[in-house]
């Protein structure tokens, strides 16, 4: 493996985790449609979501420049340079990491809303069987648990689907690794 493949890696692994942040923080920045219902809170709301657009657009392009522009980053960051030895000798393959990186990214997820979610369902049915909800101004919330059910639904679906996401990533990189190796 090449000092340039190396980083390549690690690159593409950052974009993993910008997408990471991205599902993380947009459900975040759906729950701001709540505040447009009140009243009193509508240019707070268009505000916070304003800044919540602007930091899912910077993560969507740093995750998208990682890993759909990877060689042109190495090139510009000059990060394959000043290496004595042209090959490592770590032998492990692209689609192999990016794989490792997708668990762990998805397990991460995972260990983070699982418990979440059964805290979340525990006291809203606490609060159901003790009569919290029949009051006419306590109205049941269903929108925590409806997104760390889509939090554990997306981190699944990143380990359903890992091969597909893998060979999506690696797509982008073939023909500009092609070219690199005719030269």
């Amino acid at each position: 493996m090449s000092p340039r493949s190396l980083f390549i890696i690690i690159l593409k692994i950052f974009g993993l985790y910008f997408i990471k942040e991205i599902i993380v923080t947009l459900p975040q920045t759906a729950s701001l449609v709540v505040l447009f219902s009140r009243g009193d809170t509508i240019a707070e709301g268009f505000l916070m979501l304003f800044f919540s657009g602007l930091i899912l657009l910077f993560f969507g392009v740093v995750a998208y420049q990682l890993l759909a522009n990877t060689n042109k980053w190495v090139d510009k960051l000059e990060l394959d340079k000043g290496f004595n030895q042209s090959d490592l000798s770590l032998h492990f393959s692209t689609s192999s990491v990016l794989t490792i990186a997708l668990f762990i990214t998805s397990g991460i997820i995972l260990i983070e809303q699982i418990p979440q979610f059964c805290k979340l369902l525990y006291e809203f049915f606490e609060k159901k069987e003790t009569g919290f909800f029949q009051s006419g101004y306590n109205k049941p919330d269903y929108w925590p648990l409806l997104y760390t059910s889509l939090k554990i639904i997306i981190a699944l679906l990143l380990i359903g689907e890992r091969k597909r996401i893998v060979a999506l990533i690696e797509s982008k990189q073939k023909p500009k690794i092609d070219e690199e190796e005719k030269l």
